[in-house]
């Protein structure tokens, strides 16, 4: 098939569409379908190649794509064995051969609906590449490269507007996030020099899931269903969401919400950078290589513990839609800001209250929300509060594989406790520092208030030896070379990183997970008995 020349096939296969056997093409803007036209005045003894037809599905006109599993109630039928009647249902393959991809129908006075398309494959593995290759490009259609949503929120009039609605994944919110807080900033004169205070947008922000993982939808919602998030962006609920402010040593970097890392999912994501022409599936490989490695990287946390009233991300407490926690944090927040003439209350220093911990760790994780996924419903520390000023930080320490792979199998059941290890700690923070071995005596006179008295806490993968301040200089001569932080799927070139949380910064077209044990039924305002929702 001819294609335009600004076109790039991205995939081409011959499939069976509507029962007909077609030649498929998938291109950066649309899906071409192209099958014979039978015609009865071709001649074959002319070799003359038969006319085809082609239909086009513009990719701004695709709704989803999914893979297409046949309900086995329409393959129930019965049997006689003597005198007894048996009912019997057709088992379905596990791995569908067919996808469907629905498309927008217009009918009569400009209504649109959706249609359905199926597509049919010879084997499993060719349905997955064209439902991954369908997806990565319908992920990225709208935005015409990287930092696009960025560059549009630096130049939109936002006082038309009432919130800012993103179609896509973490990585789509990442943007969104960072531009509009930087204008937010630039419209207030803030200067987003090391520990500055943000100013709060006045806009809201509304996600639509279409993404990989959607581990912010998933932690403010509760589910990856883009109707319901839809439908939340509608009724105009508010939920209020903390954010990190990130420094590579004092300069800023960018914000973030979801789960900053170092060690294995940053050597994951470095690594599966390399392997694009993968798609999605690039991730499991890398995964699976950055586990058999199993490396660790030396270097201190220095972090600042949250105050005890805030709890502890072994306690139990879920955050719910209406969480008192974040509601009291909520409040606290905007009392201090009247004080400080600014949206979000102002950083403290307190010296005397901080830790180190001087450690060869595995991973580093901080979490500002729990990131549940459908890989780890729970998420990956089911107890982080959406708006509490708060992160949680997990530390692990060196451990051989087998117990490293103890500690992963744990995050996606429900009710296991990941942290339940000697290698393993976790603390809820309000900031933290991390500094790799090999750049101490570099960034010793850059430390300033940051040269803390703290308490010093070893952590070993024993976790039982000691280990003082001073010792932390031997540890350069055994590092080989550093990791680099994943944030939001994004790489941060540098170890040497600075985190600092800001309370309910930014406000979501969300209302929070509810907790469905504790929703009572409504009362009826007509008998004022309790009737069951809809």
């Amino acid at each position: 098939m001819a294609t335009a020349s600004s076109e790039k096939i991205l995939h081409h296969s011959p499939l069976d569409f509507e029962g007909r056997q077609a030649n498929v093409t998938l291109t950066t803007h649309y899906i071409a379908v192209e099958y014979p036209t039978k015609h009865r005045h071709v001649d074959p003894s002319l070799e003359i190649k038969p006319p085809t037809t082609c239909q086009v599905i513009p990719l701004d006109e695709v709704i989803a794509v999914q893979p297409h599993k046949p309900s086995p109630g329409k393959d129930k039928f019965k049997f006689r064995d003597g005198g007894a009647v048996y009912k019997a249902i057709e088992m379905q393959p596990l791995n569908p051969t067919s996808f469907i991809i629905y498309v927008v129908k217009r009918v009569p006075k400009h209504k649109w609906r959706h249609k359905m398309l199926t597509f049919s494959c010879k084997e499993h593995q060719s349905c997955s590449q064209w439902i991954d290759k369908i997806r990565d490009v319908l992920f990225t259609a709208e935005t015409e490269h990287q930092y696009h949503a960025y560059e549009v929120l630096q130049t939109y009039d936002l006082s038309s507007v009432d919130g800012v609605v993103a179609v896509g994944g973490d990585g789509t919110f990442s943007e969104v996030l960072n531009g509009l807080l930087d204008r937010s900033n630039a419209d207030e004169c803030v200067q987003q020099t090391f520990r500055h205070i943000p100013a709060r947008p006045r806009l809201r922000i509304g996600v639509i899931p279409a993404g990989s993982t959607d581990a912010l939808v998933f932690s403010t919602v509760g589910t990856i269903d883009a109707q319901t998030s839809t439908l939340q962006i509608i009724l105009g609920d508010c939920v209020g969401v903390d954010v990190n402010a990130l420094f590579k040593k004092e300069v800023f970097v960018k914000y973030s919400v979801t789960m900053t890392s170092y060690g294995y999912y940053g050597d994951l994501l470095a690594d599966s950078e390399n392997l694009r022409w993968m798609g999605p599936k690039r991730y499991n490989w890398s995964g699976f290589k950055t586990f058999m490695s199993n490396k660790a990287y030396e270097g201190e946390v220095a972090f600042l513990p949250a105050e005890k009233n805030c709890g502890n991300p072994r306690d139990g407490v879920r955050c719910f839609s209406g969480c008192v926690i974040c509601q009291r944090a909520g409040n606290e927040s905007e009392l201090a800001s009247r004080t400080f003439g600014r949206s979000v209350s102002a950083p403290t220093f307190e010296p005397d209250r901080w830790q180190r911990i001087v450690s060869k760790f595995v991973t580093i994780n901080t979490l500002t929300i729990c990131c549940r996924s459908p890989l780890s419903p729970e998420g990956m520390s089911p107890n982080t509060h959406l708006g509490d000023g708060c992160m949680d930080l997990i530390l692990v320490s060196d451990c051989s594989r087998f117990d490293y792979l103890r500690h992963l199998s744990r995050i996606p059941r429900a009710g296991a406790d990941q942290f339940d290890f000697s290698f393993v700690k976790v603390f809820r923070v309000r900031e933290i520092q991390f500094r790799p071995a090999h750049e101490e005596e570099e960034e010793e006179e850059h430390l300033g208030e940051s040269d803390l008295e703290g308490a010093a806490v070893s952590l070993s993968s024993a976790g039982n030896s000691s280990k003082s301040l001073s010792s932390r200089k031997s540890l350069k001569s055994v590092t080989s070379r550093n990791s680099m932080w994943n944030c939001d799927g994004e790489l941060i070139p540098t170890p040497h990183l600075h985190i600092q949380v800001h309370c309910q910064l930014i406000r979501m077209f969300a209302r929070g997970i509810e907790d469905w044990s504790k929703l009572e039924p409504e009362k009826c305002p007509v008998c004022c008995n309790p009737c069951s929702r809809f």
